[in-house]
């Protein structure tokens, strides 16, 4: 990577965003919390959050009397209570605006402890947790129930800032509005509630004090009886104590270390308590953790939420956006980080032109990623120091949520592959089912039509629809079934289509055009993929016939055997473009044979997803289907060699789009443009062939 002038300008942007001091009394003129309104008071210069001058428009004149008749918490004062002092008027206006800006109470009233210097100061919000507060104020702002999902990395204060902000409402906001802090220790539960503790214990003698205090014996709880307000601890291991409760706040810590046990998983928990507080405007549920792997009940949530699929906004804060983790300059005694005149750390890198010009590829990512040089370089030495691997330095320290969530190191995608697929993901164009005259036989190809009726069981999604236009192209779709259970808990039944237009161009992929996926009779799933394959052009009908001879004969006993030749004698007189195999000599006892379906072994499993990996990695296959990217994230290889999802999780739709890219690739012509004609079910008799 060439070092240039512009690479210095950029990274002293990004100290600038990640590590900016401002006075929390002035206000943040960026307003990354909260939207601001500068105004003049006493000739200097305020930026207060848009909804106290909204409330207040005489500030907008910066006239302050008003404010003389105003008690602490905004109500009418008596003639006792006016402020009649200029400071008594100041201190009124202050002890007001705490009921607006967080961030200015955070600074006023909040003592937390240092991590370097150990006392009690003024809590500062860093930019992850300025990121976290712009997330509940957002919500609570715009009235909406408050619910976020967040992906910690290591030191940024994300507990902190959410009990605090906890309190903050309960405080300001509401009252009786009772909280729970739930853990995965109760330990750490009482940790998180210690902090607060301190801080009612060291609340500001000039602001109007609150109490925490027992609450009738119970040890777990604690009581704030000017705000009639519970706060109450409990543990994964110990959720029982939280049943006779209703909360209006839950802050979920450590969600992802949460253990399953015979009598109750951890989803199973989650939702118990999710259920304790009501859908409505101010109420907060948070939930947290570090990650720990894929395909678990965390992040699955975290998916979700990503995806919009969930009410829940994901947040996640990346290593480089923490001050502790990079190479700055630090104050006699090593307490504080030292400041330049703009208040931005000063870097303790010597030679920043040849750290760039040395990039690796890996550094390169991450300054794409966002970081800055002196973090780059912190991380490097970290890894030299640690001797950690790539995979734990990305695991402890991760550039992207991405990154936090990644596998253990047997999974078979690289993280970057997977990336790369989640990047051409989308919202599908289309969402319901095909139907005809009927839902087998004939007939259910007769008035074919795509309606909106679907349900998490039977639901097609649509990407690419149909070519309708002047000309067609041979053998362009290619239609891969895998047979699954009935129950919710089988395996899925998966249709997948594949565009191959694209491939008339020297460097065109294969692209997802639609995906149904659900759980139906095996019969209704054979004219399913009947239906779907004729309404893409009469498409090459690929049918996956899994074997005992490998781990997938576990998948075969669950889905209660194996329905491949079901499917098959329903179909094959009905549908003839089938796509056949070759079986050699050897297995047929004879002269080469053919025979229906993709033949699913220990050898054709891995041709498969080698060539989807090769694939991938060139830009030849184009992914729309965010949940086939979780597939792949789980997807791992075996003690024994096999490949296979990790437990609780799937691989149907993977299975699909490896067995696709193989016979797309491998197997079928490349696709020509002929003159349009109208689509017959009699094409190739034969289906394609296979060289196994």
């Amino acid at each position: 990577m060439k070092f240039t002038s512009d690479i210095l300008a950029e990274n002293r942007r990004r100290l600038a965003l990640y590590f900016r001091q401002y006075d929390p009394v002035v206000g943040d003129a960026q307003q990354q919390v909260v939207p601001r309104t500068r105004v003049c008071l006493d000739g200097a210069g305020y930026y207060l959050p848009t909804e106290m001058t909204d409330r207040y428009p005489c500030l907008l004149a910066g006239d302050l009397e008003p404010f003389r008749s105003l008690c602490a918490d905004g109500s009418r004062a008596s003639d006792r209570e006016r402020a009649t002092s200029d400071y008594a008027l100041a201190l009124r206006l202050q002890q007001i605006r705490l009921l607006f800006d967080f961030e200015f109470w955070c600074w006023r009233c909040v003592k937390i402890q240092d991590k370097l210097s150990k006392r009690l100061i003024p809590f500062r919000l860093n930019y992850g947790q300025r990121c976290a507060a712009h997330a509940y104020e957002a919500m609570r702002l715009q009235g909406m129930p408050i619910r976020v999902i967040i992906v910690k990395a290591r030191q940024w204060g994300g507990s902190t800032v959410t009990q605090i902000y906890m309190l903050w409402l309960q405080l300001y906001h509401y009252k009786r509005w009772h909280s729970a802090i739930v853990s995965q220790l109760k330990n750490q539960s009482i940790n998180i509630r210690s902090m607060l503790t301190s801080v009612v214990g060291s609340y500001p003698t000039d602001i109007p004090k609150f109490t925490l205090t027992g609450f009738e014996n119970l040890s777990n709880t604690k009581y704030i009886p000017e705000r009639e307000c519970k706060i109450q601890i409990s543990s994964a291991e110990t959720p029982d104590a939280l049943r006779s409760f209703d909360f209006s706040m839950l802050h979920l810590s450590e969600v992802g270390l949460w253990k399953s046990t015979p009598a109750k998983s951890a989803e199973d928990l989650v939702q118990t308590l999710y259920s304790t507080v009501p859908y409505v405007a101010g109420t907060l549920i948070v939930m947290e953790s570090t990650a720990k792997g894929v395909g678990n009940f965390f992040h699955t949530n975290y998916l979700a939420a990503v995806s919009g699929d969930s009410v829940m906004r994901p947040l996640f804060v990346p290593w480089f956006a923490i001050e502790n983790y990079a190479r700055f300059r630090h104050t006699e005694g090593g307490q504080s980080v030292a400041r330049d005149a703009d208040g931005l750390p000063v870097s303790g890198l010597s030679d920043p032109e040849r750290l760039v010009e040395n990039f690796s590829p890996y550094q390169e990512k991450q300054w794409l990623q966002g970081a800055t040089l002196e973090g780059i370089a912190w991380y490097a030495d970290t890894q030299r120091g640690l001797q950690y691997s790539d995979f734990m330095m990305r695991s402890e320290y991760p550039g992207s949520d991405t990154e936090a969530f990644q596998a253990k190191s047997n999974r078979y995608y690289e993280p970057e592959l997977v990336e790369a697929c989640r990047a051409t993901c989308r919202q599908p164009l289309l969402t319901g089912n095909l139907r005809g005259n009927a839902e087998k036989g004939d007939a259910c190809l007769k008035e074919l039509r795509l309606t909106g009726q679907h349900c998490p069981s039977d639901e097609l999604r649509v990407w690419i629809k149909p070519d309708e236009g002047s000309t067609a192209v041979s053998d362009r779709f290619l239609v891969v079934v895998d047979i699954g259970g009935l129950s919710e808990k089988a395996d899925w039944s998966v249709i997948s289509v594949f565009d191959r237009s694209s491939l008339l161009q020297r460097s065109g992929a294969l692209e997802r055009a639609a995906t149904w996926r659900g759980h139906i009779d095996h019969d209704l799933l054979a004219w399913k993929a009947v239906q779907i394959a004729h309404w893409y052009g009469n498409a090459l009908l690929a049918i996956e016939s899994n074997t005992l001879e490998t781990k997938d004969a576990v998948c075969v006993h669950d889905n209660g055997g194996d329905h491949f030749y079901t499917v098959i004698d329903e179909i094959a007189d009905t549908y003839p473009n089938l796509y056949m195999r070759s079986v050699p000599p050897e297995v047929a006892g004879g002269a080469v044979s053919r025979r229906y379906g993709w033949h699913t072994n220990v050898r054709t499993k891995y041709l498969a997803y080698d060539q989807s990996r090769a694939s991938i990695r060139d830009g030849e296959f184009v992914e729309h289907d965010l949940r086939c990217c979780d597939e792949m994230d789980w997807l791992e290889k075996k003690p024994n060699g096999s490949l296979g999802a990790i437990a609780g999780q799937h691989d149907d739709l993977i299975d699909t789009t490896a067995i696709a890219l193989y016979i797309s690739t491998r197997e079928m012509p490349l696709p020509r443009r002929l003159a349009r004609t109208k689509p017959s079910a009699s094409r190739n008799p034969h289906g394609g062939l296979a060289a196994f």
